[in-house]
């Protein structure tokens, strides 16, 4: 009898952690691109980490990145990668600073202690806006071109969990809190499905250039600052 050895071969699979959906609409029932979905844990929680330092820097007479999530604790400088001067601020409950008319350069760290939303602008060219999302967690999942949010599914175990979009900040609207893990009944089981959300927003008017601005612009064109 012809004796046949089989070898066996064993592949080893990493376990991807399962994922859910989240999707984000406006007022008028479109997608919410750029929309970020964050966890801010309660103030009493205590979280032990070093702080870092970020950069949102001016390029363009634009914040660069736009968006920034940062821990608490951490520090945002803004350096001026253009060639006029800016004046950075911002007004904002979490976080309130002022960086005068500086030109390019670096400019002085800012810490941000406590969590939440942190608008940022400049005082002279009215189309910059930045936002700062300052998260003890540091957990948080941006929306694609299809207002789809996709997070893992260990989240859904978790409470404290908002959606914000930069819309929301025009309009004076905090962030809305939101539990994960929808579920409908069908025939009696639970089947996930996934979970939609809509915000009361709807996209800002395209905002005229102030006069400031424009004499600011003037000069730069004329050769000066």
């Amino acid at each position: 009898m012809k004796r046949i050895t089989i070898g066996v071969l064993l592949i080893a699979f990493s376990a991807e952690p399962e994922a859910a959906e989240l999707k984000l609409i406006d007022a008028d029932g479109n997608a919410l691109v750029g929309a970020v979905l964050v966890q801010f844990l309660d103030e009493s929680v205590q979280v032990d980490v070093e702080p870092k330092l970020h950069i949102m820097d001016q390029v363009n007479r634009q914040f660069s990145p736009q968006r920034l999530v940062i821990g608490v604790g951490d520090q945002v400088t803004f350096p001026n990668s253009d060639n006029i001067r800016h004046h950075v601020y911002s007004f904002s409950p979490a976080r309130t600073f002022e960086l005068r008319l500086f030109e390019s350069g670096d400019s002085p760290a800012i810490a941000f202690p406590s969590q939440g939303v942190v608008a940022v602008g400049c005082n002279i060219h009215d189309q910059m806006e930045g936002y700062i999302l300052v998260s003890a967690s540091l957990n948080y999942q941006e929306s694609d071109s299809s207002g789809v949010i996709t997070y893992p599914e260990t989240w859904q175990t978790t409470e404290n969990w908002f959606v914000w979009h930069p819309w929301m900040s025009h309009q004076g609207m905090a962030p809305v809190a939101v539990s994960l893990g929808a579920v409908q009944q069908s025939n009696g089981l639970q089947d996930e499905v996934q979970q939609s959300v809509q915000l009361q927003v709807t996209a800002p008017p395209q905002a005229d250039e102030s006069r400031l601005e424009q004499r600011f612009r003037r000069r730069v064109i004329r050769g000066g600052n």
